[in-house]
């Protein structure tokens, strides 16, 4: 049996918004992309480290990642996210909103405007 943190037997599978801001994670779980529903993800003000390589994204509208330091590369996620899989699972093709201000990027993924056409908002 396994105690895992995103185990959809008590998430419900049915969260559409989640805020973890100010909380000390370093990393995220690597199946946090099991949360189908999710459409807003607020991580600010954490000491994240790294990012899994997916993430909800079939429904995942915002995703708050400011105030990160320590946070470097994000272009794996962004990329990978936004491609299919070959089971058919959407990318993070619903992503109006992306907030990366107060990470420690030096510079952004080529090519994120055009790979995320419903984004609105690049902070």
């Amino acid at each position: 049996s396994s105690n895992n943190t995103t185990n959809n037997k008590w998430w419900g599978g049915t969260l559409k918004v989640l805020c973890l801001d100010r909380n000390p994670l370093e990393y995220l779980p690597e199946d946090w992309h099991e949360l189908r529903q999710l459409e807003q993800l607020y991580l600010r003000h954490t000491n994240l480290t790294r990012l899994p390589r997916r993430l909800p994204s079939q429904s995942l509208k915002i995703l708050h990642l400011s105030s990160n330091p320590s946070l470097i590369n994000v272009d794996a996620l962004l990329l990978n996210n936004n491609s299919n899989n070959g089971a058919g699972q959407r990318g993070m093709e619903e992503l109006t909103q992306l907030y990366l201000n107060g990470c420690g990027l030096t510079s952004l993924p080529a090519g994120i405007v055009s790979r995320h056409p419903k984004l609105e908002r690049l902070v």
